[in-house]
């Protein structure tokens, strides 16, 4: 399995604010009904190889039928194509050690941002109350992930 390091600093990053969350769920606390549903509409990842990390789901009722996977070696994505163009844009970027990914907390929602291009956006952060709260918590798992990614790879 690549990439056991992020497996470990997930881990260790969320050992320590454990809690329950109301837009994302963790490692061994992701829901198996919701990794079925990623698995067939944005995230075929092999799970021989691949850990989940991170889900964040970005729908109304909990279904994750929108949001962000992280693996230990990907980051998937099926969101809204930008803040005010219509449609889903899914992708998939292999993490290596150039990679930085953060989610920049706007108003009524935030902009994924990987290697500095918005490349969609999600209604589950935002600015005021628990959604910055929660995006801040995710931001700060980002920047970590880059660290790491930088000292193993670079």
């Amino acid at each position: 399995m690549e990439n056991k390091i992020l497996i470990k600093t997930v881990e260790e990053y969320f050992a320590n604010i454990q809690g329950k969350y109301a837009n994302f769920d963790y490692g061994e606390h992701i829901p198996t009904n919701k990794l079925n549903v990623i698995r067939k509409l944005y995230a075929p990842y092999n799970g021989e190889i691949e850990k989940p990390l991170l889900l964040i789901d970005d729908t109304v009722f909990r279904s994750a039928k929108k949001g962000i996977l992280l693996t230990n070696m990907n980051l998937y994505y099926r969101l809204y194509a930008g803040r005010k163009i219509k449609g889903i844009h899914v992708g998939r970027v292999a993490l290596n050690f150039n990679t930085s990914i953060e989610i920049k907390l706007g108003h009524k929602g935030s902009d994924l941002v990987i290697n500095g291009d918005i490349v969609a956006f999600t209604t589950a952060f935002g600015l005021g109350g628990i959604n910055e709260k929660e995006g801040k918590i995710i931001n700060r798992l980002f920047e970590l992930l880059a660290q790491v990614l930088a000292m193993t790879q670079g």
